[in-house]
């Protein structure tokens, strides 16, 4: 029974419903190991719920790393990326509104007569001096 599912819910689904109802650990451990070699990180993740806690597991193997996807995976919650994207929508917004704020500037200051930059060297942008 360690040969994968196909990559679909339901399947998954399915798999993981025919494991819950096995005991066998080391049948369980390979489905473990195909997932992670299959780089079905999600499914390993799925999987490894499913072990005993009292399984000896290599720290560095295949078991470890799927424990590791399952915490980052199934255990993270889910509006911690939501609070990473709103920081970074807010922090965009500022950046547009600075930027829109120096664009207005310029326009109201030629809409005066005024120049919209101050020229440094004292020439205008066509060369010639002020």
């Amino acid at each position: 029974m360690s040969e994968l599912p196909g990559r679909s819910q339901s399947e998954e689904d399915d798999f993981i419903a025919r494991w819950s109802a096995d005991d066998n650990s080391e049948g369980l451990i390979a489905a473990i190991t195909a997932a992670i070699e299959g780089r079905r990180p999600s499914l390993a993740a799925r999987l490894v719920n499913l072990l005993d806690d009292d399984v000896a597991v290599e720290p560095d193997g295949p078991v470890a790393r799927a424990k590791r996807a399952a915490r980052f995976l199934l255990h993270e919650p889910p509006d911690v990326r939501e609070l990473y994207f709103n920081a970074m929508e807010e922090a965009w917004h500022e950046l547009h509104k600075a930027r829109m704020k120096r664009i207005k500037s310029r326009m109201r200051a030629r809409g005066a007569g005024k120049s919209g930059r101050e020229s440094t060297t004292g020439r205008d942008r066509n060369g010639r001096k002020r």
